[in-house]
């Protein structure tokens, strides 16, 4: 997607994109002069990159074993698909 030159109406979707690795190689250059034109938009970017969390792996749940996994039966899909056939037969 061409965001156009960068300005105040998208500087934050030029930095979002930068964050979430985004913008192609000419984006990115584009992004780079007009930080280095405009001191804000530096600022701005160091902002948003704050708000991008780091997992702490170190912190394991010691009971992920036993977490509940719901898996529904293809024979419960069947059985309410027949269902749902035989209310909407009956309500016409």
């Amino acid at each position: 997607s061409d965001l156009g030159p960068v300005n105040n109406n998208n500087i934050d979707e030029y930095c979002i994109a930068y964050i979430e690795n985004d913008l192609n190689e000419n984006e990115k250059s584009i992004l780079k002069d007009a930080i280095n034109e405009n001191p804000d938009y530096e600022r701005i970017l160091k902002l948003y990159q704050l708000t991008k969390l780091q997992p702490d792996e170190s912190v394991v749940y010691k009971y992920k074993k036993q977490l509940k996994h719901f898996v529904i039966d293809r024979r419960f899909i069947i059985r309410i698909v027949g269902y749902a056939s035989a209310a909407a037969v009956i309500i016409l």
